[in-house]
């Protein structure tokens, strides 16, 4: 779900990018992910564990509820730009810190 989030976020909503970036490579290994999970899931469904399905369609339906009732209104989505830069500077100054009292 949070690689096809992406591949729909991405150049919208999502401008701002982490450290590691793929580039131009970003979406199509997102779509040979999504493929590749959907084709392990038709897989996993087949006789003789095709009573899975409604198993699988019943959790996928739980999960959809619960994120557009609950979280899509709390996640913010992940740190970027200024926030991730005050975090860094957060972390430094606790490992200062920490040699300090080590030494």
């Amino acid at each position: 779900m949070p690689v096809a989030a992406g591949v729909f976020a991405e150049g919208k909503s999502w401008k701002e990018f982490g450290p590691f970036r793929l580039g131009v490579w970003s979406k199509p290994f997102a779509v040979i992910t999504i493929l590749g999970v959907v084709a392990l899931g038709w897989i996993g469904m087949q006789p003789p564990n095709d009573i899975v399905i409604n198993y699988a369609l019943g959790a996928v339906a739980l999960l959809l509820v619960g994120w557009f009732a609950l979280e899509s209104r709390r996640f913010k989505g992940p740190p970027i730009g200024d926030v991730i830069k005050a975090r860094a500077a957060e972390i430094m100054a606790e490992e200062q810190a920490l040699k300090s009292n080590a030494a």
